[in-house]
């Protein structure tokens, strides 16, 4: 990069911050940019006029970085392979951060001596406090994920670079890596970079569930998505579960939606009260045919097929199986073959099986043609009364004037030529009647 060019760059952050005054104005690429330049100037004190060689930390300070986050790096090794498998031949090298922005590992050429100038490499220290505006260090402070592209950086000694990096979160929320792949060289245009800042966010996500399952591996996990198809391979929402079914914890897709829904902060969280059923439909779940079940998110019509994770010790051993906790639903044919995995439907199924044999009055609601004559046909068909008739009457076509006598009779010489008529009702302690509207 030419003195000229390194000279524009410094001007250009000057200006911004207000340190100096230029003919044309200059806004960053995007407003995180701007935030790590005004936090480098006045929080940092780093002058962007004074190029900061890379800093590459000791062997052992090295260490004690890896040491802290070693079942992590055991964890995320196969993801940060296959990444870099994808990305290798493009250019890029890739970089593991802790939260504090030191290198626990580095995918790369370590012989290439350009690399180690630059900072890409094992060790290094990316942190914004040191490196200034960076991928790795701007990522660490606004926890987001981000392409620091050429002069997007802070110091001039890094715009040729073109970083993307992506924060990765423990099962607490807290920021516990950051992702990173970065090049020496790269189109002057952000918008090249838009596909990898798609692929780190896809494998920092991919990291992050096999971490959170394998920190939550002795605990029952409840995975859901919005797409049937998809939930066993992908699964985007993870909830970690205690024996009655309340969160332990939830990984970041799963943590945004308690957030839309104002529950992230509450202390405790029944998971069925967000599902909208009951304990045992989540503990059913393995029972089903695919083993994945609809359910409705509390106050939404969001719908979200799951499917839960057992222990792996519970499921090989069957001490204490789970299948003994479940209250097994009464099966009914008649009522169960109109379920298909609707979760409203469920509801109205199950209260049917509850109510079939009572001596209550039943009122079904809906809309025309969506099945109410069927519904009552079949908790008739379920119920001790299936051996006697079902009687349907439709009070629409039966005039306002003459609805009363069909359905209560009436007697001989109510009108002219009126002979007695027995009352629809009188049986009802024997016939199954369904009056519809």
């Amino acid at each position: 990069m030419s003195i000229s060019s390194q000279r524009r760059h410094i001007d250009t952050i000057l200006s911004y911050g207000g340190y100096q005054s230029v003919s044309k104005s200059y806004s960053p690429t995007h407003e995180m940019i701007g935030r790590s330049w005004k936090r480098c100037l006045s929080d940092y004190g780093l002058d962007p006029s004074q190029p900061r060689p890379a800093r590459i930390v000791t062997h052992q300070t090295l260490r004690e970085h890896q040491d802290s986050v070693d079942e992590f790096l055991n964890v995320a090794r196969a993801g940060v392979e296959q990444l870099y498998a994808q990305v290798a031949s493009l250019g890029y090298v890739l970089l593991l951060s802790d939260y504090r922005g030191i290198t626990v590992q580095f995918l790369g050429d370590r012989r290439d001596e350009r690399l180690h100038k630059a900072g890409l490499y094992l060790g290094a220290d990316w942190s914004e406090q040191y490196a200034g505006t960076s991928a790795v260090g701007t990522c660490i402070q606004e926890q987001k994920a981000l392409t620091c592209h050429r002069v997007d950086h802070f110091d001039s000694s890094h715009i040729r670079l073109t970083c993307t990096a992506a924060p990765i979160k423990d099962p607490s929320g807290q920021l516990l890596a950051v992702l990173d792949i970065s090049a020496l060289n790269s189109s002057r245009t952000p918008e090249s970079q838009n596909f990898a800042l798609h692929l780190t966010q896809l494998y920092a996500r991919l990291i992050e569930d096999v971490y959170f399952l394998r920190r939550y591996r002795h605990h029952l996990v409840f995975k859901c998505d919005q797409s049937r198809e998809l939930v066993q391979v992908s699964g985007q929402l993870l909830f970690a579960l205690d024996e009655e079914g309340h969160v332990l914890a939830a990984n970041t897709i799963a943590r945004d939606l308690l957030a839309q829904l104002q529950k992230l902060d509450q202390p405790t969280l029944f998971l069925p009260e967000l599902l909208e059923c009951q304990w045992q439909d989540i503990l059913a779940i393995n029972q089903c045919n695919d083993g994945t079940r609809a359910f409705r998110v509390l106050g939404t019509q969001q719908t979200l097929f799951g499917t839960l994770i057992e222990p792996k010790s519970r499921v090989s051993s069957r001490l204490n199986p789970l299948s003994s906790r479940i209250q097994q639903e009464e099966s009914v044919p008649e009522l169960d073959c109109l379920c298909a995995d609707d979760p409203a439907m469920r509801q109205t199924l199950s209260l049917a099986k509850r109510l079939r044999n009572k001596e209550v009055s039943v009122l079904i609601l809906g809309e025309t043609g969506t099945g109410k004559e069927v519904l009552a046909q079949a908790i008739h068909a379920s119920s001790l009364r299936a051996k006697h008739p079902f009687m349907a009457v439709n009070c629409a076509a039966i005039p306002e004037s003459l609805i009363e006598s069909e359905l209560f009779g009436y007697a001989p010489g109510t009108f002219t030529g009126g002979r007695a008529k027995g009352a629809k009702a009188d049986s009802a302690s024997q016939w199954w009647h369904a009056l519809f509207r």
